[in-house]
């Protein structure tokens, strides 16, 4: 071990010892050892590093190995410029990011599938299955899309709305827009089944 690498294991070792004592007598409660490690290494701010931690869910450990490896190279300087901007190097900040599972989104996205569903059907009952509509469906493909050109006037009469409330429809199930004459408007929309 260098005299360099010893000085900085000694300087770490004392700086955890004294945030323990200082954690048992409760005079501060902020950061965690893990967050002291890092700013010790890299002169990032202890807060910093806390707040790194917790909002990016970062593994400490993993970082620490890391910051440990590359103590006396520039690399750990990375480091600091990353907690300091996490977006400035997203394939670094990807290396020390714990994956979690949570499962409420699951049931959301079933939800949120369920409620497209219901968009799905119901735009094909205004349009797909719209009787004075149904000739002008120019696609339907084997992707799950209709795919539709209806002359204004006749969506206007068939939907019995003026063309800028239909247009105001568009979402993610069904995109509509205006044919750059204005004599048109394409209609894309998922289909059911």
């Amino acid at each position: 071990m260098s005299l360099q690498n010893y000085t900085q294991f000694i300087r770490e070792s004392a700086l955890i010892e004294m945030m323990r004592l200082d954690q048992e007598s409760g005079l501060y409660e902020g950061s965690s050892t893990e967050a002291y490690r890092i700013h010790s290494i890299t002169q990032c701010g202890q807060d910093a590093a806390q707040n790194f931690i917790d909002d990016y869910n970062i593994d400490s450990e993993k970082l620490i190995a890391y910051l440990k490896q590359n103590i006396n190279s520039p690399k750990k300087y990375d480091i600091r410029d990353l907690i300091k901007d996490p977006k400035s190097n997203k394939m670094l900040l990807k290396q020390f990011t714990n994956e979690k599972i949570e499962y409420p989104e699951c049931v959301n996205i079933k939800e949120d599938y369920s409620d497209k569903i219901d968009r799905v059907e119901s735009n094909a009952a205004l349009f797909i299955k719209n009787p004075a509509l149904k000739k002008y469906i120019t696609d339907n493909d084997q992707y799950g899309f209709a795919i539709m050109e209806v002359p204004v006037a006749k969506l206007e009469a068939a939907m019995k709305t003026k063309i800028k409330d239909i247009l105001a429809m568009s979402e993610e199930t069904l995109s509509i827009s205006l044919d750059p004459t204005a004599k048109t408007v394409d209609i894309i929309l998922d289909r059911v089944g």
